[in-house]
């Protein structure tokens, strides 16, 4: 064999590889079911493999923004099994409040779907703000939903800029306030309750 027919073995073979593992990486044939639901503690990551297949070291991915994703969980061993599929789960016990990206690496059998859910947390202080710095989407939502309470805005000094009562319900749109950039702060109350803290908006 010359040295031009090498060369062109080498170069058919070099691009057929690529090829072979650029079309894996889009292929998740051996899931079955692959599910993110909130439950007690967090997320629980649940994925179905399908019967006759087998995966080893598969892991579960986690993203903030859906782009940049890292490896919270690898399955210890093989999974799956010749005759029945067979379920598998994880929980992820600290998610990012607001929007979560979970997705799987199935090693040979490619990436899963990407899957998205919101999580909000408002144990620690009654409520949460979110996303963070403020934008048109912002909320702040309460622990438990409640009647005719009011709800002020102040600027950094103090100053009220936007007041609202009569509200009911567990969430407040923040984002239909087209705020300026800055500092502010909130006072929410019904009379019983009250809460009160701080947002930034860039």
């Amino acid at each position: 064999m010359n040295i031009k027919k090498v060369k062109a073995f080498l170069l058919t073979l070099v691009l057929t590889t690529f090829t072979f593992n650029f079309t894996i990486a889009q292929n998740s044939e051996a899931l079955a079911r692959f599910n993110v639901s909130e439950t007690e503690g967090g997320y629980m990551i649940s994925w179905t493999i399908k019967a006759g297949f087998s995966c080893y070291s598969v892991d579960v991915e986690h993203s903030t923004d859906g782009i940049y994703f890292t490896k919270i969980y690898t399955y210890p061993g093989i999974c799956g099994g010749p005759g029945t599929n067979e379920t598998y789960s994880y929980l992820h016990k600290s998610p990012h409040t607001g929007r979560n990206y979970y997705r799987m690496d199935m090693g040979n059998y490619g990436m899963s779907e990407t899957l998205s859910v919101d999580f909000v947390d408002t144990s620690e202080k009654g409520y949460v703000i979110y996303p963070m710095p403020i934008d048109e989407n912002s909320k702040i939502r309460f622990q438990q939903a409640y009647n005719d309470f009011s709800i002020s805005i102040l600027s950094f000094s103090g100053k009220i800029i936007y007041t609202e009562e009569g509200i009911s319900g567990s969430v407040f749109n923040l984002g239909k306030l087209n705020l300026q950039q800055g500092t502010y702060h909130f006072v929410l109350s019904n009379g019983n309750l009250s809460y009160t803290g701080t947002f930034l908006k860039f």
